[in-house]
């Protein structure tokens, strides 16, 4: 019997939720956030509903959305999907939180150059350009770190140290171990071949092998890039082992 009284409150306690109005919530963590993101235009309740997210950079993803998932909450387990269709960034992803943990299922985005530039000013110096597609299947979290493939898919990349526009498409493959990591650079297209691989470990440095090169005839157009690593040969190869 009380098993049944416990599940009538837990359905109570939901529906008492969903009718609350999404910007209360919006409220309680706007202050909490660390990012510099200001939350904008909110509309609908808890259960469902969409937002404008303000960046640096006068960025706008306009019209976020989620959508909560009632069956889950039910056995604590809140699941929920979030998707965005605004030109900076466009994707879905579903999340779901557990007691230790956070999963991250079937996320796909496309993120423009100028995004992660505002995200990230070190990245931003280097003024790129193209697109970011980001792709991940499954991807656990924990306190002490995550587990799963990420798959990163540059497109168009070009970067304010070289002329040459674009330098190619590129593929980044990241599979984390919590606190260890090994990734590979693959080169998909491009003028600019670049290839590697390397490995993460907590409290150790990155490590990476690999090699930017280019034709000689092209040389002169990407070299202010591959100084930054070094100086290529006459090949116009520039072999990176760190």
């Amino acid at each position: 019997m009380w098993r049944w009284v416990l599940f009538f409150l837990a359905v109570l306690l939901i529906a008492l939720a969903a009718r609350l109005p999404a910007s209360w919530a919006v409220s309680q963590v706007q202050d909490r956030l660390k990012a510099k993101v200001d939350i904008d235009n909110v509309k609908g309740t808890i259960w469902q509903g969409s937002a404008d997210l303000k960046l640096p950079q006068g960025i706008v993803i306009e019209q976020a959305t989620w959508e909560v998932a009632p069956i889950p909450l039910l056995f604590l387990s809140p699941r929920f999907t979030l998707q965005s269709a605004s030109p900076d960034l466009k994707g879905r992803t579903s999340v779901a939180l557990g007691f230790r943990s956070v999963e991250i299922n079937e996320l796909d985005a496309t993120v423009t150059a100028r995004l992660v530039s505002a995200i990230e000013p070190r990245i931003g110096a280097l003024a790129p350009e193209g697109s970011l597609r980001i792709m991940v299947y499954q991807m656990d979290c924990f306190n002490d770190g995550c587990e799963g493939q990420t798959r990163l898919q540059w497109e168009n990349a070009a970067v304010a140290l070289s002329e040459l526009r674009p330098l190619g498409d590129y593929l980044g493959i990241l599979d984390l171990k919590r606190t260890k990591a090994h990734y590979e650079l693959k080169t998909m297209k491009g003028t600019l071949r670049a290839a590697g691989r390397g490995n993460w470990e907590q409290g150790k440095l990155p490590t990476f092998t690999g090699e930017l090169s280019a034709p000689p005839d092209q040389l002169s157009k990407v070299q202010g890039l591959m100084r930054l690593l070094g100086t290529p040969d006459e090949r116009g190869v520039l072999r990176i082992n760190r």
